[in-house]
């Protein structure tokens, strides 16, 4: 379970800056903070990010003590329990979780001044230590999805792609064959583009109506992953509403055979990519 917390300090910086620095003086005010999303809801890095969002959700932001310190509790794999959040454009938008393993994850802290005190922003990168092979506790196959590429907010009549990746972990205290992980396309997009890359084992894509199910089969030792990398295209229809959220993939799952018991076993699911439609 990824949870952190994050402190943040802030100082007067001296104006003019003079020629020997005296020591920082800590400075009152709050502090609000920022995750960096990829503009669909997914947490991301930095470099990645096009939409900041606000997950402190405190009136006004919190207050910094006497040493100009803040700290916020944030728990990654609880995002989407979030409620009333708005995305950097104002409108509501719904976090995807963070899950074990996880790659860089970019939060943004934003420190509203007293009196004319200036406003000051710090942007940085947390990798979020999983401990044992990015397990941590977790005794189970883990799955989790991440968006890496594409317009998050495309217009009516947008023609595009996109990729998210799953990635499935093996944190049992076995090495397991024929791990199966499986999951969907969205019906509007189209099935000639969609293209598959893994990591390890063998990747494959069926039709189910409009749908497209892959499906990844392989084995994991134990501690080992795979990265599941799914590229799909699409144009959105030029009627469609403001606002309206767009699928590009349903939850995954991912499966196996206990060792002990040789019953099978299947993780919660993912989950979804999408992209929300917005009018210039």
């Amino acid at each position: 379970m990824p949870d952190v917390n994050i402190q943040t300090t802030t100082y007067l910086a001296p104006t003019p800056t003079p020629t020997a620095s005296p020591s920082p003086v800590p400075i009152g005010g709050k502090v609000q903070l920022d995750i960096a999303t990829d503009g669909l809801g997914n947490p991301t890095s930095v470099t990645n990010n096009t939409c900041w969002v606000r997950i402190d959700q405190m009136m006004g932001g919190v207050d910094t003590d006497a040493n100009g310190q803040a700290c916020f509790p944030v728990d990654l794999d609880g995002l989407s329990a979030l409620a009333g959040l708005t995305d950097c454009n104002g409108d509501p938008v719904t976090l995807n979780n963070v899950s074990c393993p996880t790659r860089p994850i970019g939060f943004q802290a934003r420190y509203i001044g007293q009196g004319t005190a200036h406003n000051s922003t710090v942007q940085t990168d947390l990798t979020i230590d999983c401990a044992s092979g990015g397990c941590g506790t977790n005794t189970n196959l883990t799955i989790g999805l991440e968006q890496t590429t594409g317009v998050g907010a495309p217009p009516p009549g947008y023609s595009g792609c996109w990729e998210y990746v799953l990635t499935v972990e093996n944190c049992t205290p076995f090495d397991l064959t024929g791990v199966k992980a499986q999951g969907g396309t969205a019906g509007w997009l189209n099935a000639g583009d969609t293209a598959v890359t893994v990591t390890s084992g063998t990747a494959t894509i069926s039709y189910n109506r409009k749908n497209q199910v892959i499906t990844w089969i392989g084995d994991l030792a134990q501690g080992e992953s795979v990265d599941i990398t799914v590229h799909v295209c699409g144009t959105i229809k030029p009627s469609t509403a403001c606002g309206t959220t767009m699928w590009l993939s349903g939850p995954w799952s991912a499966t196996y055979t206990d060792p002990n018991t040789m019953l099978p076993v299947k993780t919660d699911y993912t989950g979804r990519a999408q992209l929300t439609v917005t009018c210039p």
